[in-house]
């Protein structure tokens, strides 16, 4: 999951300068650059939505979202960002907004499932997500140059939703690699039992009162 997103990631900027530089638009580099700036306003609600969202769901959910929303914002800019400057800004903000909370929700996953090993995982993604943006850069890029940027964005569209089925393909109670065992439920089981320790502390108290 963590290769694709990122692959995803690394087509769409290093294309997009591209875009931006041919005739279809004719930025200036000075432009181009401006509009990487657009990168950051996502981020800044990615701390909100953790504790919101990914705090309290567990990581298959906060993952498959996180892919949802960049698959739209993928979608919306590779078939009109060819004549609307709009939909290129959708798409950046869809893919950074995307990716960042799936990416936390694989850490979070990830550290969970084996918190004795969490360097091992960090190298792991680490591991990934370079040859994700690796293999993004160049298919991207190769892609652009024969087809064009709606047949750069088809291969993004088709690597989000291989993400998106990976993730589907474990339930968020399952302990083997593939399966939906032990039921459907989104919110995190430890998060009740956290809440139940409290209300029996808070009732405990006030018994004491």
């Amino acid at each position: 999951m963590t290769f694709f997103a990122n692959a995803v990631f690394a087509s769409y900027w290093t294309t997009l300068t591209a875009l931006l530089s041919s005739s279809i638009y004719n930025w200036s580099s000075m432009n181009i650059g401006l509009f990487a700036l657009i990168g950051i306003a996502p981020l800044a609600f990615v701390p909100p939505y953790s504790r919101m969202v990914i705090d309290r769901f567990v990581p298959n959910f906060s993952v498959a979202v996180g892919l949802i929303y960049a698959i739209a914002g993928v979608v919306i800019g590779t078939f009109t960002g060819i004549f609307s400057i709009a939909g290129l800004v959708i798409q950046a903000i869809g893919i950074d907004f995307g990716v960042q909370t799936a990416s936390i929700a694989y850490r979070a996953a990830t550290h969970g499932a084996a918190p004795e090993a969490r360097n091992r995982s960090n190298v792991a993604y680490t591991v990934s997500a370079f040859a994700g943006q690796l293999m993004g850069t160049s298919v991207g890029n190769h892609l652009y140059s024969k087809g064009g940027w709606v047949r750069s964005g088809d291969a993004n569209i088709g690597f989000l939703c291989a993400a998106l089925i990976i993730t589907l393909l474990r339930g968020p109670w399952e302990t083997s690699w593939i399966g939906w065992t032990g039921g459907f439920a989104i919110r995190r089981k430890d998060l009740s039992a956290t809440n139940r320790m409290t209300n029996n502390r808070d009732t405990e108290t006030d018994n004491r009162v």
